[in-house]
């Protein structure tokens, strides 16, 4: 048992800050912490843990993505947020990032936010983003597709991008 729980302890110090700055690009900051938590309860109880440790952070990222999107469809974690934080509450950003592109990815719907983040934040190929969200391919492509409209037309042309 205390074997167990250093190997889960280890992984949550090598793994919590990543998984937290997805979580925040994720869900807008809103719930964040919650979300990193919930998925590592989830591995204190179903990870296992005779896997091969590069196996967790990947466990932990598609645990987090769908529970998100589960809370999404369901509507309870964003009537939850604005209850708790109100609908002007700033978006706290971990790493600093352009706060234009945070307001950009805010206004993408949830499954394209996702793939975007896990594509261009977290630098997954198109397979790994469908394994992650539980989709095909074709889908992943066709929202990360809508997403880069979406963003060329929220942050316009810019510098370098061009």
């Amino acid at each position: 048992m205390a074997e167990r729980d250093d190997v889960l302890e280890t992984m949550f110090a090598l793994h919590y800050r990543r998984l937290l700055r997805y979580a925040y690009l994720l869900t807008r900051g809103r719930g964040a912490e919650d979300l990193v938590q919930e998925a590592f309860l989830k591995a204190l109880r179903k990870w296992d843990r005779s896997a091969a440790p590069e196996t967790f952070y990947p466990w932990c990222q598609t645990t987090l993505t769908r529970l998100h999107l589960n809370a999404l469809r369901r509507g309870f974690r964003e009537r939850r947020a604005y209850q708790r934080h109100g609908e002007d509450d700033v978006h706290h950003d971990p790493e600093g990032r352009d706060p234009l592109v945070m307001q950009a990815l805010a206004t993408l719907p949830p499954r394209q936010r996702a793939a975007t983040v896990l594509r261009y934040y977290e630098d997954l190929s198109v397979n790994e983003i469908a394994e992650r969200m539980g989709a095909a391919e074709g889908t992943i492509k066709a929202l990360l597709h809508q997403a880069r409209q979406r963003l060329q037309i929220e942050l316009g042309p810019r510098e370098g991008y061009d």
